[in-house]
């Protein structure tokens, strides 16, 4: 929606500069949509701390494709950035279980990384639309490709009709509002702005500081006083998570700034 209204406008202006950078946005929404689609298919299984840190080492792929396909440069430092994201996706793929050992969940580490991949992808893949027109147009493009995309990953038999019930709430229409049309819209079109502005591999590497974010989040509202997300909270879950989050806050930190 957000996509169809900024295009109403924009093409007033702008007009089309670009058939190629269309068709690249068009692209890159779907990747979006391809590994959004994933990342909430692994919430099925995998708690949400978990699953955003392994969908946070984006900026692995963006990197080795901008190097090896669009001319990027990384030097030494940012390899040992990548290499300290790599062992902090596996780090968080070790679950301790209930007799004191670690189960390795492969399902989700295989999922989660495929949607890395993706989602490294579409960076990369929408810098190279920003190159070729105003970041107004690529954001419009993209978004309506990226929601057609969403629609078709995510249809099941009942979505109309779940939908539709969504509608008829108020409540859950103002919190949908608020996140998706209001708060979501901006940070996609800050995505784009960025793009427009530096390399795919630093605009990757920045987005994908928010593993720490979410994981107090999920901590927080997972406590028995107020438990929203349902996550385990023990020690040794907590210690796992932490220092792998933190090793990857650090990797994709230093990806940036080095």
């Amino acid at each position: 929606m957000s996509g169809l209204i900024v295009l109403v406008f924009v093409l007033q202006i702008y007009g089309v500069r670009s058939i190629k950078a269309v068709l690249i946005s068009l692209f890159a929404g779907f990747l979006w949509a391809g590994g959004l689609s994933l990342f909430f298919y692994s919430l099925r299984f995998e708690e949400v701390s978990r699953a955003t840190s392994l969908w946070m080492t984006a900026p692995i792929f963006s990197s080795w494709v901008a190097v090896s396909f669009f001319g990027e440069k990384l030097n030494t430092m940012q390899w040992f950035a990548i290499a300290s994201v790599v062992i902090g996706a596996l780090m968080m793929s070790f679950k301790p279980v209930e007799d004191g050992g670690v189960k390795f969940d492969r399902r989700a580490l295989l999922v989660l990384s495929l949607a890395s991949f993706v989602t490294g992808l579409a960076f990369v893949i929408n810098k190279e639309a920003t190159n070729l027109t105003d970041v107004w147009t690529t954001h419009g493009v993209r978004n309506i490709s990226m929601g057609l995309g969403l629609f078709a990953f995510s249809y099941k038999k009942g979505v109309i009709s779940d939908a539709y019930g969504v509608l008829k709430n108020f409540r859950a229409m103002i919190l949908f509002g608020f996140a998706e049309l209001l708060l979501a819209s901006i940070a996609a079109f800050l995505v784009v702005v960025a793009l427009n502005m530096g390399p795919a591999s630093l605009v990757a590497t920045v987005s994908s500081t928010r593993p720490l974010l979410v994981l107090i989040l999920g901590v927080s509202m997972s406590t028995k006083y107020f438990n929203v997300l349902g996550e385990t909270i023990d020690r040794d879950s907590l210690l796992v998570k932490f220092v792998a989050t933190l090793v990857i806050v650090t990797g994709v930190s230093i990806l940036a700034l080095a």
